[in-house]
């Protein structure tokens, strides 16, 4: 038996197509599968938002109930799916999609019914929250993570700290305590009681540090790598409406030569008239491959430079949302080696008022 999860889209917007103001809609991962390939077949050349990994290896492992989905995998693909949404809305073509105003106004039956007809009115801002109704594990979350190009090679994240060994320490430290209550005073195996404590409350702290900096950068890069592959998509596209320009292009013009040659030949008027109709059918296709081909350049010389626009402001984000990071966990590991120190400079006043005179 194999288990899915619905989430909860939620919708408020004030255009007058909507029936409603408020409304919401559960959808299933391959809803929002569907719609992402209907908004590629429908904009070629545009760079649509991706679609986060199916992670279908990892899904397969959790088949008995739906309730088995780690908490945090549901959290990180209900993040990303919000984020998708808000990246459509956000875009100045696609937002109006009529298959993106179905997506969040439809029922279930109704939406199937598109799917075959695929035609529909406009959207425009919205604010969205999606949610895991099906299991209640996950939080509402309004965060929203932008994309950016990739950080210089010279850039690199601070290094994990070896959560594990940091660990490992700390029970080492304290397992020797014992030990180190018979050969040394108590003040001193008090002291460094203490620091075996701190080590481990330390090793949580970056442990904890380094799934935030997953959040901050890890996940947003990755993000970045898939909206490359969507604009190289949006390329592809553009490559292939002027080929398509050329090879109608060449059609036409070896029709329109063995036309003339025909002519200079005095060959039968019969046949001229076939020729010349499949020249004609041969011009109207190239005219419309030509339509079709400044189109989509047009859409992706548009799609370029916004891409080229907003890169800047994502990837400051990005990199200032990671510094401050670091700088909050700084502060909090200083504190818990100030807040050890005075137990350590303790021991020697203490081992001077123990001394006998």
């Amino acid at each position: 038996m194999s288990a899915f999860f619905t989430y909860e889209v939620r919708t408020k917007t004030s255009l007058p197509q909507y029936v409603n103001s408020e409304f919401a809609v559960t959808r299933r991962f391959r809803d929002f599968d569907w719609l992402h390939t209907q908004l590629v077949a429908t904009f070629p050349g545009a760079i649509v938002p991706p679609l986060p990994e199916k992670h279908a290896a990892q899904v397969a492992t959790y088949k008995v109930t739906a309730q088995q989905q780690s908490a945090a995998f549901l959290e990180e693909r209900r993040s990303q799916l919000q984020r998708f949404l808000q990246r459509l809305v956000a875009h100045p073509m696609i937002h109006t999609a009529p298959d993106l105003q179905a997506f969040l106004e439809k029922p279930d039956d109704e939406l199937e019914q598109w799917r075959e007809k695929a035609k529909g009115g406009a959207l425009g801002t919205k604010a969205y929250s999606l949610q895991d109704v099906k299991s209640g594990l996950l939080k509402m979350a309004n965060s929203s993570l932008s994309m950016t190009e990739m950080p210089p090679a010279s850039f690199l994240p601070l290094a994990d700290v070896p959560c594990q060994q940091m660990g490992n320490y700390a029970a080492a430290v304290q397992a020797q305590l014992a030990d180190c209550q018979r050969t040394i005073n108590e003040s001193l195996a008090n002291g460094i009681s203490s620091m075996g404590l701190c080590v481990g409350r330390l090793s949580a702290t970056y442990h904890e540090l380094a799934e935030r900096e997953k959040l901050a950068f890890d996940e947003p890069m990755k993000e970045y790598v898939r909206i490359l592959s969507s604009a190289k998509a949006a390329i592809a596209c553009r490559d292939a409406a002027v080929k398509k320009y050329n090879d109608a292009q060449l059609t036409m013009l070896l029709k329109k030569e063995r036309l003339e040659k025909h002519r200079a030949a005095g060959g039968k008027e019969e046949k001229a008239a076939v020729l010349s109709g499949e020249l004609a059918v041969a011009e109207e296709s190239t005219n419309l491959a030509k339509a079709e081909y400044e189109a989509i350049a047009a859409r992706v010389d548009a799609e370029m430079a916004r891409f080229q626009a907003e890169k800047l402001a994502d990837l400051k984000r990005i990199v200032i949302n990671f510094i401050s990071l670091q700088i909050e966990y700084s502060v909090r590991v200083q504190q818990a080696w100030r807040e050890l120190l005075p137990r350590l400079q303790a021991i020697e006043r203490l081992a001077k008022l123990a001394r006998p005179p």
